[in-house]
């Protein structure tokens, strides 16, 4: 992620909403210190790394952009092993695209 200058990324979110909501959120903004254990914790396993832990780990070695948005939207169940999107996600995702559409053309302005 180097050499870039922003980063987003697109993955459900649980946020205690409901199913279907976005969140146009900038998951680095509040990070003020890595400490060893959130890094160690964003290592522990890979296999099951959410794009959270990804990203401290990215800051932690410097190679993350500096800006990064994270479209997110809010998953009815995450348990459950299903091929698709449930109803309620699958009629949020025009919405997505627009949202990540609309932070390109903000990004290209600046």
């Amino acid at each position: 992620m180097n050499g870039y200058d922003a980063l987003i990324v697109v993955d459900a979110v649980e946020k205690g909403a409901g199913a279907g909501t976005l969140f146009v959120l900038e998951p680095l903004e509040h990070l003020m210190e890595i400490t060893n254990e959130n890094l160690h914790n964003s290592m522990v396993d890979m296999h099951y790394a959410d794009p959270s832990k990804v990203l401290v780990m990215a800051h932690a070695l410097n190679v993350c952009p500096p800006k990064v948005f994270l479209v997110g939207c809010q998953s009815e169940y995450v348990d459950d092993a299903i091929e698709g999107l449930r109803p309620r996600v699958e009629r949020a995702v025009p919405q997505a695209v627009i949202e990540v559409l609309a932070l390109i053309d903000e990004l290209m302005k600046n």
